[in-house]
C-alpha cells in the first residue's frame, strides 16, 4: 500500500536549516561545504556512503552512463553497510518521520542523484519529491524489519515493535524469534504455531515506545552514524569526492 510521507528531495545545503527547524532529518548526499549550523544539528547526517565510488563516477566521466548506473546499482544492492543505511532511512519514513535528501552540486555535472532516487523508489517504494508530498511502500516494511533483524541490527523485541500488523512473520526473522526467545510452542507445527504466537506478540508491541521497563525498543538513525564512521575507516575502495 503506497501512502504519502512528508520526503522532501532537495539540492542545496545551505537552504536545509529552515527543514531542520521543522523537525525534519535530514540526508546529506554531499561532499559540498555544509555551513556550520547544519552540519553541526543532531538531525543533519552525512551520507557520503551513498556516493557512488569513484571507480563507478570514471565510467560516466569516460561517457558511460549506463554502465555507470548499472555499477552503482550493484554497489548500492550489495554493499552491508549502505544496505543496513537505507534499511534505517526506510524504517524512519515508515514511522513518519519527516525526512529530506538533499544533494549538492555534484548533481549539476553527474547522473547518479537520478540513479539513487529511482532505486530506492523501486527497490524500497522511497519517492522523495520536491514538495514534500513523498510517498512508501508499506509492504515494503516486512522485508526491511527482518533484514535488520537478521543483520543483528534490531534484537527482537525491537523488530516486533516494527513489524507490519496481520502480516505473517518471514520464515527466516520466525526461526531466528523461535531461538531468541524460545516460546512455549507446543504444538506438532512450531513454524504455524509460533507465526501465531509472534503475531500476536506484534499486536501487543504495536505503538509502543518503550517496554515495560522503560527500555527504547529502537530509534532510526541512531545506528546511522556509527555505522557511517565504521565504512568510512574501512578499506571499503573510497567514495567518489
Amino acid at each position: 500500500m503506497v501512502e504519502q510521507r512528508n520526503l522532501v528531495l532537495a539540492y542545496d545545503p545551505n537552504q536545509m536549516y529552515p527543514l531542520l527547524a521543522q523537525g525534519y532529518r535530514v540526508l546529506l548526499c554531499t561532499e559540498d561545504p555544509i555551513p556550520p549550523e547544519v552540519d553541526s544539528h543532531p538531525d543533519s547526517l552525512r551520507m557520503s556512503i551513498l556516493l557512488p565510488p569513484y571507480e563507478v563516477v570514471s565510467y560516466e566521466i569516460n561517457g558511460d552512463v549506463n554502465t555507470m548506473a548499472a555499477a552503482y546499482q550493484q554497489y548500492l544492492a550489495t554493499n552491508p553497510s549502505v544496505i543496513t543505511i537505507i534499511d534505517i532511512i526506510y524504517l524512519s519514513a515508515y514511522l513518519g518521520n519527516p525526512t529530506a535528501i538533499c544533494f549538492g552540486s555534484e548533481v549539476r555535472d553527474l547522473h547518479f542523484g537520478q540513479v539513487l532516487l529511482q532505486y530506492l523508489s523501486m527497490t524500497m517504494g522511497l519517492n522523495f519529491q520536491p514538495n514534500g508530498y513523498g510517498s512508501i511502500e508499506t509492504n515494503v516494511c516486512a522485508s526491511v524489519v527482518s533484514r535488520m533483524y537478521l543483520m543483528n541490527e534490531i534484537n527482537g523485541t525491537q523488530a516486533l515493535s516494527y513489524y507490519p500488523p496481520n502480516m505473517d512473520i518471514e520464515f527466516n526473522m520466525l526461526q531466528k524469534l523461535i531461538a531468541e526467545f524460545n516460546p512455549p510452542l507446543v504444538g506438532a507445527d512450531m513454524a504455524m504455531d509460533g507465526n501465531t504466537y509472534f503475531r500476536k506478540m506484534v499486536l501487543q508491541l504495536k505503538g509502543q515506545a518503550t517496554n515495560t521497563n522503560g527500555q527504547q525498543f529502537y530509534s532510526p538513525f541512531t545506528a546511522g552514524p556509527a555505522v557511517h564512521e565504521h565504512h568510512e575507516g574501512c578499506n571499503c575502495g573510497g567514495n567518489h569526492g
